[in-house]
């Protein structure tokens, strides 16, 4: 499950949170409004703190990281 997770990061967490021009600059966020794919994410993490097993993995590290670039980048987001 960790694994389908890093993956999900990668492939999908990553184009919601960082819209990029034909040359790779960061230009915005879908993370301003609420995108569906982030659904069953809030739903897991309402549950538990934790994606996989309740405790700490690499999933976390995965999709955190890429949260935490947004409020980086995207200070105004509230994520």
């Amino acid at each position: 499950m960790c694994f389908q997770w890093v993956v999900w990061a990668n492939a999908s967490l990553d184009p919601i949170c960082f819209v990029e021009n034909d040359r790779g600059q960061v230009l915005d966020t879908k993370l301003k409004k609420e995108p569906k794919q982030l659904y069953v994410l809030d739903k897991l993490l309402a549950q538990s703190s934790w994606l996989v097993d309740g405790t700490f993995s690499a999933a976390d590290v995965a999709v955190g990281s890429y949260i935490l670039y947004v409020l980086l980048f995207f200070p105004q987001v509230g994520v």
